[in-house]
C-alpha cells in the first residue's frame, strides 16, 4: 500500500514539471529539468520498494500501528528535491510564462513543498493532503481559464469569418447594381 501511495503522490510534481515545460514551449526530451525529475522519481520508486523491507523506513508495531522509522526522511528527499527544482524552474522561466500561469504554478508548488518540509520533522499527512488538493485546484482553475480563453478566441474568430463572408456576398451585388446604374444612365 505504501508503494502505491508513494507512486500516486509522486505523480503531481512530475505533472507540474511537464506543464511548466509545456507552458514555456520546451521539449521534454531536451529538458534537463525533466530528466532530473524523472531520475528523482525513479530513485523514489526504488526507495519505496526498499521501504517494504524492515530496514528502518517504517516500523509496524504489534498492534498493527505504522510509525516512521529513522530512515523515513530519506523517502521524502526526492519529493522535496523535485518540488524545489520545480520552484527554481518557475522562477527561472517567469519571463516566458504568463502572469496567471506563474501565479498558479506558485500556488501549486509552494504549499506542497512547505508541507513536505514540515513533514520531515513531524507527521502531518493531513497537511500534505490539503496541499495536494490546493495544488490540484490551482492547476484545475488554470486549465479551465485557459479553455475558456481559447473558446472565446475561437468564437471571436468565427464571428470575424462570418462578417468577412457577408461582406464578400455583398460586393458582387454592389458591383452589379453599380454597373446596371451606369448602363441605364448611358
Amino acid at each position: 500500500v505504501l508503494v502505491l501511495e508513494t507512486l500516486f503522490i509522486s505523480l503531481p510534481p512530475i505533472m507540474l514539471s511537464v506543464y511548466l515545460l509545456h507552458a514555456c514551449e520546451e521539449r521534454l526530451r531536451e529538458s534537463r529539468l525533466f530528466r532530473t525529475v524523472i531520475g528523482l522519481w525513479i530513485f523514489e520508486l526504488i526507495l519505496s520498494i526498499c521501504s517494504l523491507f524492515p530496514i528502518g523506513f517504517s516500523v509496524i508495531t504489534e498492534d498493527r500501528q505504522w510509525h516512521r522509522g529513522p530512515l523515513y526522511p530519506l523517502l521524502l528527499l526526492p519529493f522535496i528535491l523535485v518540488m524545489l527544482f520545480n520552484l527554481a524552474a518557475v522562477f527561472k522561466r517567469r519571463k516566458r510564462l504568463r502572469h496567471r500561469v506563474f501565479l498558479s504554478l506558485l500556488v501549486a508548488i509552494l504549499p506542497f513543498t512547505v508541507s513536505l518540509l514540515v513533514h520531515l520533522f513531524i507527521e502531518v499527512f493531513q497537511l500534505i493532503d490539503i496541499s495536494l488538493i490546493l495544488s490540484g485546484l490551482a492547476m484545475y482553475s488554470l486549465i479551465l481559464s485557459d479553455q475558456v480563453e481559447q473558446n472565446l478566441l475561437f468564437q471571436r474568430e468565427i464571428a470575424e469569418q462570418r462578417a468577412k463572408v457577408m461582406v464578400l456576398q455583398r460586393r458582387p451585388h454592389f458591383i452589379y447594381n453599380t454597373l446596371m446604374s451606369i448602363y441605364s444612365l448611358c
